[in-house]
């Protein structure tokens, strides 16, 4: 029988396997290792335009602007955490199912990440037909599978990437000779914050490192950008404040990391959402950044700087009628606003990106 799936976007649902054995073996490594690649996962799902939904307890979920973006991060993630695995005791390795589906839809997404195997992605008929000549994957078809979030059964098909799985590059791990000290880092909490793990060849903790020096910098305020785009400074987060420094900076790369960070701690905000808008957009990755603005309106619809980013990236995309449409409503609603007056009140570092916000904006009818 055929899918039917929401038209748009694509959602994505990534779910770790063998958690609660880990947890009974030592739930304090558990809670570490799932923190710790949940993280990661958020990193690369925002690096590819991902939107993080709010989610359920031991699932992340994810909104992205087409199946090509989902399909890649779901690869992406599993890469990566199959890379963090390989350098783990067997009894430590912990891994995820990942479902993608074409649609906003999250309990279709979920579904096909139950029938996944652990480190394995399960995609719908829509996905792989959308996918499978733009990205380096293999698909298995897997037939029609009754799945909860459906009526009727759907075609589902495993999609595999092209990086070997951690059990056939463990064999040759083992047959390297083991230098004193050379143990791997892996990044834990946060950008920066490295933590030396013992492998499993040496049986032995290293000493704690020693602490550096740490040398004070002050902080940017963020309280004049936060008013400028009619944002209550009592509302953002510390983090949220730094992703949006970082984007008029002119660190879009950083800033990207920092909201989804936000995003991650705080779900269910819009301000992190929107930072990540402007990052894509300053980027110029419009789809994503369109996605981004979309969800940071359904979150919060009085934010007004949201709608003046949708409406800029609109006209980018190559919608005007839209973008047209958009800025009607804006106009009601905010009868004084004045594009240059606008984007004046904003920190460019670049002023060839306020020229182009402006540009943007009288395009749309917002002189």
């Amino acid at each position: 029988m055929g899918e039917i799936e929401g038209a748009g976007g694509a959602a994505l649902s990534a779910q770790p396997a063998g958690y609660e054995r880990l947890r009974q073996a030592d739930a304090e490594a558990a809670r570490e290792t799932l923190r710790e690649y949940c993280d990661v996962a958020a990193d690369l799902a925002a690096e590819r335009g991902g939107v993080l939904l709010d989610s359920k307890e031991l699932e992340l979920l994810a909104r992205f602007a087409g199946a090509h973006e989902a399909a890649s991060a779901a690869l992406a993630i599993q890469a990566e955490l199959d890379r963090r695995n390989a350098e783990l005791p067997l009894d430590r390795i912990l891994s995820f199912r990942t479902g993608v589906c074409s649609g906003d839809d999250a309990e279709l997404a979920s579904a096909l990440a139950e029938r996944a195997p652990p480190g394995g992605i399960c995609v719908s008929d829509a996905v792989h037909d959308a996918v499978k000549a733009r990205i380096p994957a293999r698909f298995d078809e897997l037939g029609e599978q009754e799945l909860a979030a459906r009526a009727e059964p759907i075609l589902v098909w495993q999609m595999q990437g092209s990086e070997p799985r951690v059990a056939a590059r463990r064999a040759s791990r083992w047959r390297l000779p083991v230098a004193i000290g050379a143990l791997p880092l892996l990044i834990a909490g946060g950008v920066g914050a490295l933590r030396l793990l013992p492998t499993a060849e040496s049986g032995t903790t290293p000493s704690a490192p020693q602490a550096e020096r740490a040398i004070p910098v002050a902080e940017p305020d963020a309280e004049p950008l936060l008013l400028a785009l009619g944002v209550s400074p009592e509302t953002a987060t510390p983090a949220a404040r730094r992703a949006l420094l970082e984007v008029f900076a002119g660190r879009p790369e950083t800033a990207l990391q920092q909201a989804a960070r936000a995003a991650r701690a705080d779900l269910g905000a819009a301000l992190p959402v929107f930072a990540m808008g402007l990052a894509h957009r300053a980027l110029g990755e419009l789809p994503a950044a369109a996605s981004a603005f979309e969800a940071t309106l359904d979150r919060d619809p009085g934010l007004d700087a949201a709608r003046v980013a949708l409406i800029a990236t609109r006209v980018e995309q190559g919608e005007p009628e839209l973008a047209r449409n958009a800025a009607a409503r804006l106009r009601r609603d905010w009868p004084t606003f004045n594009a240059a007056d606008y984007a004046a009140g904003l920190p460019f570092a670049d002023a060839g990106e306020r020229e182009r916000l402006v540009a943007a904006l009288r395009s749309a009818g917002l002189d």
